[in-house]
């Protein structure tokens, strides 16, 4: 019978060492000692209580993609790297590189009827992606190199949404862009970048990008 008294009392004294270190980490939490690091969690939480990831578009939230001051490349290599005046994807409302670049091609019609548009918008031989766009960040050492980019995007936006308790990481965001057909389009101040559907960034609406400006001279 002692034998039984004394496991007993070990394994209660377990239990209560354990809700002592519990109640002690969350004390912690509290008074701000340590917060969660996005890049420990467990991606967009974990079992029914893990936050949903959605991306919407906002009107007027995102930079106009015209708006921004080019790094490098002159507006004749830009005019020359948008949709051709003799382009079988679509037309031009006026002037190349400088109005509306039209199209009803498959890949991208339901896009562009779901946003209310017949096509996009150019200025100084620049597009502006805006009106599809569901996020924005500036990234600092944008490069040529598209998947360094896309990272840095990731892991920014993540940091981003992780508000009210919520952790999401830079592994949710790719994966919800994947899934969803997403791209990032890099503007061309080489800081910029965008969160808009993959089709409306290629291969229709042609132009030259942050990559092209950073390859052009770099930042």
């Amino acid at each position: 019978m002692a034998v039984d008294y004394v496991e007993r009392t070990e394994t209660g004294q377990s239990i209560l060492t354990t809700l002592d270190n519990t109640y002690a980490r969350i004390e912690k939490f509290i008074d701000g000692e340590k917060k969660p690091d996005p890049s420990e969690a467990v991606a967009g939480g974990s079992g029914k209580d893990a936050p949903i990831l959605n991306l919407i578009h906002e009107d007027g939230l995102y930079t106009k993609g015209y708006d921004v001051v080019p790094k490098n490349n002159k507006y004749e290599e830009r005019i020359k790297n948008c949709p051709a005046n003799s382009s079988t994807n679509g037309h031009w409302t006026e002037e190349r590189g400088e109005s509306v670049f039209i199209s009803d091609d498959p890949r991208v019609k339901d896009i562009l009827d779901k946003y209310g548009v017949k096509g996009v918008e150019y200025k100084n031989g620049i597009p502006d992606f805006s009106p599809f766009a569901v996020a924005e960040v500036k990234i600092s050492g944008m490069t040529d190199k598209r998947v360094d980019n896309f990272k840095s995007a990731d892991a920014k936006l993540a940091e981003q949404l992780s508000t009210d308790g919520k952790v999401y990481t830079a592994k949710d965001i790719e994966k919800w862009r994947k899934e969803n057909n997403y791209t990032w389009h890099e503007l061309n101040d080489v800081e910029t970048i965008q969160l808009v559907p993959t089709n409306i960034n290629a291969p229709i609406f042609k132009h030259l990008g942050g990559c092209s400006e950073y390859k052009k001279g770099g930042k």
